[in-house]
């Protein structure tokens, strides 16, 4: 029964998140148009980039290590680490420019972003590993409930420029994260020793423990995003907003494997494995698997009309971008919440190999899919790469527990990935181009 009231919980914060994450997906198209979003999209991408990369040592493995150390030297370590990687990025980055090969989608703000949201989630995340579960999902979700807020209050003074959207994000997510460190500092959660040989052995499994875990994420976030590089290369920013649309969509489907696996994750991490446990996890991704297939459905059902009615002018296409990434966001439910079992175990290796799969898989499939099918083409490959991944943790997972999680006929699957192939390649031809609006967009 307490499984179904956190369950409740953190599933009522996560549609509010997504809620208003889609509600300024569709302020951003509609007030700027295809270029505006894709510049949108590309700008958050690279913030979460960058926090994983700052995040290293200070990441979800705080949750198996919190509850069996001392809380005070782990929490200060992950921020301390954060730190020096931020000091550590913008030296590498100075010497970059002097030598005339700092990427071209870097800037100092970015960096300062990065540095805002990576110490932010930390402290959101030091919320979730001291057990306080519905308390930090609340906290993630008034992140994109401020952006919008934010956004709404410039775009209703006539404020239209990208360069608003770097202080936007910032503020959306300092506030939460100050929050958080009230919550914190507020109950015993962080009560404990607190020495600089403590700090240093608490730095010490954070490094252990926490690099895996980081880079399995780092993994899973490129094989989620690194899509973006590609249609951004070869199809222009304008095709990058409106992929990003489907891409949001799909994410929006994942409401109920990503709050299970949300909760399971903090459960599992208190608690040893049992056989109990193992049924929680195999009927809960059963479930996610069945509640995703009814949403991908609905959702590839819509009309073409309909997306252009929502989003504005140009992104007619939406839906075929979605179709393509139907299967892989249907399959990858039941694996989001295995790997939130192997996640709570400590198994973070596990996780890390089914990501290096998916994100292998999807560099190949982008290379040589989107020059050919357009975004049609990116939405294929990646869900080739989110079934690949998935298919490795259920596996792993049948193969430890001796308990299969069957929740497909492979043959059925095969049947509708050929498909689906068919209809991006009739899409691909039917559909060449797409008009943007015209927004006052400067180029982030």
């Amino acid at each position: 029964m307490r499984l179904i009231n956190v369950v409740g919980s953190v599933f009522t914060g996560r549609v509010v998140a997504a809620s208003t994450s889609m509600a300024t997906a569709v302020l951003v198209s509609q007030f700027m148009g295809p270029i505006g979003k894709g510049e949108f999209a590309f700008l958050t991408m690279s913030a979460g980039l960058l926090a994983q990369v700052l995040g290293l040592l200070a990441g979800p493995a705080v949750v198996y290590l919190l509850p069996r150390g001392s809380r005070p030297s782990m929490a200060l370590a992950g921020f301390l680490s954060i730190g020096a990687l931020a000091v550590l990025g913008f030296a590498v980055s100075w010497v970059a420019s002097s030598a005339g090969v700092r990427p071209a989608w870097w800037s100092v703000d970015l960096g300062l972003l990065g540095i805002v949201v990576t110490t932010s989630s930390y402290a959101v995340l030091l919320v979730y590993a001291s057990g306080r579960v519905v308390s930090s999902a609340w906290l993630t979700a008034a992140q994109p409930a401020l952006l919008l807020l934010l956004l709404l209050a410039a775009y209703g003074n006539g404020r239209q420029e990208l360069d608003l959207l770097v202080p936007a994000l910032a503020l959306s997510h300092a506030l939460p994260g100050i929050v958080a460190m009230a919550i914190l500092a507020g109950s015993r959660a962080l009560q404990g020793s607190l020495g600089w040989r403590s700090v240093a052995s608490a730095g010490g499994s954070l490094a252990a423990f926490g690099l895996i875990v980081q880079i399995a994420n780092l993994m899973q976030f490129l094989s989620y995003r690194v899509d973006f590089f590609f249609v951004r290369h070869y199809l222009g920013v304008s095709s990058l907003g409106v992929y990003s649309v489907a891409v949001n969509v799909a994410e929006a489907i994942w409401l109920v494997p990503t709050a299970v696996a949300t909760v399971l994750f903090s459960m599992v991490a208190n608690a040893q494995s049992s056989i109990r446990m193992h049924e929680h996890v195999v009927q809960s991704a059963r479930a996610s698997f069945v509640v995703a297939a009814v949403l991908v459905i609905i959702a590839c059902s819509l009309p073409t009309s309909l997306w252009s009615i929502l989003f504005g002018a140009g992104f007619d296409r939406v839906r075929f971008a979605l179709v393509a990434l139907s299967p892989g966001v249907t399959v990858f439910a039941p694996g989001s919440v295995v790997a939130s079992y192997f996640a709570g175990t400590g198994r973070f290796r596990v996780n890390a190999g089914a990501s290096a799969v998916g994100l292998v898989v999807g560099l190949v499939g982008y290379a040589l899919l989107v020059p050919r099918l357009g975004i049609v083409g990116a939405g294929l490959a990646s869900s080739v790469a989110y079934i690949a991944t998935a298919c490795v943790l259920l596996r792993a997972f049948a193969k430890e527990t001796g308990i299969p999680v069957r929740p497909l006929d492979l043959r059925r699957l095969l049947a509708s990935i050929i498909w689906v192939a068919a209809q991006g390649v009739s899409a691909g031809h039917k559909t060449e181009g797409i008009s943007p609006a015209s927004p006052k967009v400067r180029a982030w």
